[in-house]
């Protein structure tokens, strides 16, 4: 199971949901939004649970990997804001 267990890995799914991404890109749209430096040791690991629990798929352009959202990825970030959107 996947814990969203801070304000980056919640704000890395929202950008998921939004459109698909490579890593690189992530961690600059969020270094952007959370005014915060973003490394690697943030986002890689989360993306390995995520395609590990069939919540993200990946293409390969070239050397990079470009993430989407599955079926269920996005039936999981809409209960996650749910259960964040309690907690407000």
């Amino acid at each position: 199971m996947v814990k969203v267990d801070s304000l980056i890995k919640l704000h890395a799914l929202i950008s998921l949901n939004n459109s698909e991404k490579n890593g690189y890109e992530l961690m600059k749209e969020l270094k952007n939004k959370l005014d915060k430096k973003i490394s690697s040791s943030h986002i890689y690991p989360f993306l390995k649970e995520l395609k590990q629990n069939y919540l993200v798929n990946y293409r390969k352009l070239g050397r990079e990997k470009i993430y989407n959202l599955t079926k269920n990825g996005e039936k999981f970030v809409n209960e996650t804001l749910l259960k964040f959107n309690e907690v407000i």
